[in-house]
């Protein structure tokens, strides 16, 4: 996730932008990034799509399980 820091780089916009590693479950992740929204004052109307952004990449990183098949022996 990224957030902007306008008052320090006003005029260095690759500087202006700082990058967030979350490293905890996904209902953790997820609520920071509600927190986040929510204190940075981002646009209400974007506020579900940046979740389910968020979302769709922590699905996206699960394992995929295979299921085992159970044969029956006769």
């Amino acid at each position: 996730m990224t957030t902007p820091l306008i008052l320090l780089y006003r005029q260095k916009p690759a500087k202006s932008i700082r990058k967030i590693t979350f490293k905890k479950d996904a209902r953790r992740t997820l609520t920071s990034i509600r927190r986040t929204i929510r204190k940075q004052r981002y646009r209400k109307d974007l506020k579900m799509a940046a979740l389910r952004r968020a979302s769709a990449l922590l699905r996206g990183q699960k394992p995929v399980v295979v299921s085992k098949r159970v044969t029956k022996t006769t």
